[in-house]
């Protein structure tokens, strides 16, 4: 049983503002609170949500099996407590986007998830993060289990949810 408070709904679902740039935690976040509307006992019929940020929006649909894509992210917070997952946000969701939405091929993704995990000149890269650092020492972040973990994670929510207006590169 899951208990708490979703705030931001409207008759025709959750609506969340965020006036900075879209992240893909807040997806994450309108994602999982969207899966817990759809999922809950209180609704009678399915919602939408929408991210509405700076430089985006989003729309989610209505989820035809909530609770099994809840059971999906809470055998993945299970996992990361026993041992770190290789998830990291922006790679993550660089990858799972270029793979999903653009339909690149495998290795095409996997490249453009390296921008986000090197640095370069104009931007920090998540490898630099020193928690990722120090739970993957001498090991780059984007081997092993990475992709599985981030189609996992984003799969369901780029199914769910589209942008209502075309992305920059990201």
């Amino acid at each position: 049983e899951v208990s708490g408070e979703i705030d931001r709904l409207y008759s025709n679902g959750q609506v969340v503002f965020r006036m900075a740039k879209l992240r893909p935690k807040d997806l994450l976040t309108v994602f999982l609170n969207h899966l817990l509307l759809n999922a809950g006992p209180y609704v009678d019929k399915p919602v939408k949500s929408f991210l509405i940020a700076k430089d985006d929006i989003w729309e989610f649909s209505p989820i035809d099996a909530p609770h099994s894509v809840l059971h999906r992210y809470l055998e993945l917070y299970w996992q990361g407590l026993k041992r770190p997952l290789r998830f990291f946000p922006l790679s993550s969701f660089n990858y799972a986007y270029q793979l999903i939405i653009k339909s690149m091929p495998p290795a095409r993704a996997l490249k453009a998830a390296r921008a986000k995990w090197n640095s370069s000149d104009y931007s920090k890269g998540e490898s630099t993060d020193l928690y990722n650092s120090r739970a993957f020492i001498e090991q780059e972040g984007l081997k092993a289990d990475f992709q599985e973990i981030a189609l996992k994670v984003f799969e369901p929510l780029l199914t769910a949810g589209s942008p209502l207006k075309e992305r920059g590169d990201n």
